[in-house]
């Protein structure tokens, strides 16, 4: 909220240059963070003194570090050389659908990998599940473009917008 208050994702010089900064920045810390993250319980061995500041500070600043590079990677992604947000407009389909995507998706993934399904959590690995997730946002995505070149909106996003609209003090339901 205070960075959106800031300007601080507005495609302007002063936001893109501070971006680039806190990327930069963030990417030089977290490898030298990371590999010490690695490295540390080797040689703290046995010293418990140390160590436990260690296990909460370390990761916890690298967590951030990472967090501060993979945003202004994707911040600096969006910008598209002066113009404003193009790549960003391919997912305004998939964002207008929000509902009916996110209970599609999670229809998709019960049946994939719930043992009721076709029980794939015993068998696939993270990489696996990267893939398959990557394949459904596609398979969404397109449906969501079509759907939208003849509706307005969601099937399930029209059911809300209905009911959030019905009068109880008129209507007996």
């Amino acid at each position: 909220m205070i960075a959106g208050r800031l300007s601080l994702f507005k495609n302007i010089p002063q936001s893109i240059s501070l971006w680039k900064k806190i990327t930069l920045w963030s990417a030089l810390l977290f490898i030298p963070l990371n590999v010490a993250r690695m490295v540390y319980p080797d040689i703290a061995q046995g010293n418990k003194a140390l160590l436990m500041p260690l296990d909460i500070a370390i990761p916890s600043i690298c967590n951030f570090l990472f967090m501060g590079l993979l945003v202004g990677c994707f911040i600096l992604l969006w910008y598209d050389k002066g113009n404003g947000y193009k790549f960003q407009r391919l997912f305004i389909p998939f964002g207008k659908m929000s509902l009916t995507n996110y209970i599609t998706q999670s229809i998709i993934g019960i049946t994939l990998f719930y043992g009721f399904g076709f029980n794939l959590y015993k068998s696939t690995g993270a990489t696996a599940c990267l893939f398959i997730a990557i394949i459904i946002f596609v398979v969404l995505l397109a449906a969501s473009n079509l759907w939208l070149k003849k509706h307005r909106q969601g099937p399930l996003e029209w059911i809300w917008k209905k009911l959030t609209w019905i009068d109880f003090k008129n209507n007996k339901i």
